[in-house]
């Protein structure tokens, strides 16, 4: 439309005369109304495509936000589980040396019982006259 309100414009600039002179300022006027109704249309094509980009840096920022959260919580997650496990194999460790040592005190208990019997056994046999080349 611009272009042909110029072409236009052109061809009647050759001319000459009132009638010339007065259809060279309404194609003139044309090319004004043409061109601010470009400018107008521009704008407002522009504001929307302004919006519409508004609108997707948004969402991009939402996900990039969600992903460094997501990422967060999952390192959060990862270094609770790395610090249960360490809890864990410390409270294994703990139960295994108490576990360790009631076996050991059972062990000492057993065997100290078991010399209280064999000594009883030597002094009852000393006591009854036997000889004790069978205890060892």
């Amino acid at each position: 439309r611009l272009f042909l309100a110029w072409t236009g414009l052109a061809a009647v600039a050759r001319r000459v005369g009132v009638a010339a002179r007065q259809q060279l300022q309404d194609l003139g006027r044309q090319v004004l109304r043409a061109w601010s109704r470009r400018c107008s249309e521009r704008k407002v094509y522009l504001a929307h495509l302004r919006q519409l980009y508004k609108v997707c840096v948004r969402g991009r920022a939402r996900r990039w936000v969600r992903g460094w959260l997501a990422a967060a919580m999952r390192g959060r997650n990862d270094r609770t589980r790395i610090a249960e496990c360490r809890l864990m194999r410390g409270v294994q460790h703990v139960e295994g040396m108490r576990a360790l040592y009631l076996f050991r005190a059972w062990r000492w208990h057993v065997a100290g019982a078991a010399r209280v019997a064999r000594l009883t056994a030597l002094v009852d046999a000393a006591a009854n006259g036997a000889t004790a080349a069978w205890v060892q």
